[in-house]
């Protein structure tokens, strides 16, 4: 192997370890959420800087270049916004995002997160934060994926969604990632983004492939007993004995009456008949004479 050979591999060597780039892009208009988070959330805006701010932050988040901070450590990146300043108003600068990986950059999955520092308008921080993970695409392939999610430093806080595509990439020791997005094998969930001191609201975990668990054990629900206070009526059976035999001697004087007047009826019947029958002899002895 000729020395000019060994000091390109050397150099590639040390270049992917130490030098990583890429080039993402918001992959929709818009992201998702409230408020803030959306251009049509923006456009309700009243107040006119809270409003020319909001459009500046879609600008700047649009697209960014990540890069490697080797000299901050391995796990330290910048996040520079491809545009410089805000058509709205140029004074708004879009400043680069300095960032704090789980993991060392390269590595894949991972999860990177940092203050975005849109300066002299705003009275409160934005928190940005990347995921990087895989998800399941079938056939044994897993698709790649860089999520953002963006939490505001107002009350209550307003979490914003992205994904971004790769635009562009230097090896595959940005974050793992490269143009193509598929790799062999399941889908694998980032960690958690590094947590950033007086956050309003924590960023979101994020977990493409957890299943989702169902709980077997069946829930008993008891009803506990009413504590006595002492106003609590209490019945026993000998309470109830005297209301029994009142109802029963009711109802034996009821039947008992019902019986007599039918005795009456069917006396006074036969009585009707014995008549009827005298009546009918004695009218046919008469006939005879």
């Amino acid at each position: 192997m000729s020395p000019a050979l060994v000091r390109s591999l050397l150099l590639a060597g040390c270049l992917h370890g130490v030098f990583a780039e890429c080039n993402v892009y918001l992959e929709t208009q818009t992201m998702t959420g409230p408020g803030v988070c959306t251009e049509d959330g923006v456009a309700a805006m009243t107040a006119p800087e809270e409003k020319q701010l909001g459009e500046c932050l879609h600008e700047c988040w649009a697209s960014y270049v990540i890069t490697s901070q080797p000299a901050k450590g391995a796990n330290a990146a910048l996040a520079k916004p491809e545009r410089d300043s805000c058509s709205t108003n140029f004074e708004i600068i879009c400043s680069t995002v300095e960032l704090s990986c789980t993991k060392p950059f390269g590595e894949f999955p991972n999860a990177c997160s940092g203050t975005v520092p849109l300066a002299q308008m705003q009275p409160n921080a934005y928190y940005l934060a990347f995921y990087a993970y895989s998800q399941e695409a079938g056939g044994g392939n897993s698709e790649k994926v860089l999520a953002t999610r963006v939490v505001t430093g107002k009350e209550p806080p307003e979490i914003c969604s992205g994904t971004y595509g790769v635009r562009k990439a230097f090896g595959d020791n940005c974050f793992g990632l490269t143009t193509n997005s598929q790799e062999a094998g399941p889908g694998r969930d980032p960690p958690q983004p590094p947590a950033i001191d007086n956050m309003p609201a924590q960023f979101p975990p994020v977990e493409p492939n957890k299943e989702p668990t169902t709980s077997t054990s069946a829930s008993t629900s008891t009803t506990d007993p009413v504590p006595d206070n002492g106003k609590t009526v209490k019945y026993g059976l000998g309470d109830f004995l005297p209301w029994v035999a009142g109802v029963c001697a009711l109802l034996l004087v009821i039947g008992g009456g019902l019986y007599v007047r039918r005795s009456r009826q069917a006396e006074e019947q036969r009585a009707l008949r014995t008549s009827t029958e005298v009546e009918i002899q004695s009218v046919n002895s008469l006939n005879r004479f």
